[in-house]
């Protein structure tokens, strides 16, 4: 089995297992900019383009993954700035002759380049891709010509729009903060759900025949007592 097949091999294995245990397939995807050129990966047979990018691994962030992500795929270092879009879709695949739907989510990320961590043009993926893939700096004016997706150039014109506003560490804030505020509804949104369950069973110990038991000798107790009291 060479690299490519065994790679994607993998992926489905783990797309699946993911599947298996109900949980989204959760996915980066790098904006990076700089002097109005963007950093794609041109597939040299194919004469695609993307933006690179790949699968969150266990415990990693957003941060982390999509940093991670760029060392390996364009050997470039980055700092992660701000989350741009969210891209939610399902994936039809197949692993060992079962077909499943993969739930995914995509999060296009705007990075700062740093540098790149080896010169070299050219350089393998251990199989991630089925052809050459080569580093390249497209103008930000010419990006119909890579043909990606609406989109994404749309994500890519939205981070161009932020790094030339003035008060671009003003909107990063802002952006860091809407991201919070969603995982705090998240967070907020399990509570309910505790909340509610936790309703369920006392509802359920209410209606309970040992409880109502309880509650009437209880409540006859206090009847005994304040006919005493009375007399």
């Amino acid at each position: 089995m060479n690299k490519y097949k065994l790679y994607r091999k993998i992926k489905a294995e783990y797309a699946y297992s993911l599947f298996k245990n109900n949980q989204t397939f959760e996915k980066v995807r790098a904006i990076i900019i700089k002097d109005g050129k963007i950093l794609l990966l041109h597939k040299v047979h194919t004469d695609k383009y993307a933006l690179p990018g790949g699968g969150v691994e266990y415990e990693e962030n957003i941060e982390i993954a999509v940093e991670r992500e760029c060392y390996e795929e364009a050997k470039a270092k980055v700092k992660f700035k701000s989350i741009v879009g969210i891209l939610n879709n399902d994936v039809d695949m197949v692993y060992e002759k079962e077909h499943f739907v993969s739930t995914r989510v995509e999060y296009y990320c705007l990075c700062e380049f740093v540098s790149f961590i080896k010169k070299k043009k050219h350089f393998g993926l251990n199989g991630e891709f089925f052809d050459r893939v080569e580093v390249v700096w497209l103008n930000v004016k010419d990006i119909e010509k890579a043909e990606l997706s609406d989109y994404v150039v749309h994500k890519i014109k939205k981070a161009m729009k932020i790094l030339s506003n003035v008060n671009t560490d003003n909107i990063l804030k802002e952006d860091k903060q809407k991201n919070i505020d969603i995982q705090k509804e998240k967070v907020q949104h399990i509570k309910v759900q505790t909340q509610y369950s936790n309703k369920k069973k006392y509802i359920g110990f209410k209606n309970n025949s040992k409880y109502k038991k309880n509650k009437n000798n209880s409540h006859n107790r206090k009847y005994n007592k304040e006919s005493e009291v009375a007399h």
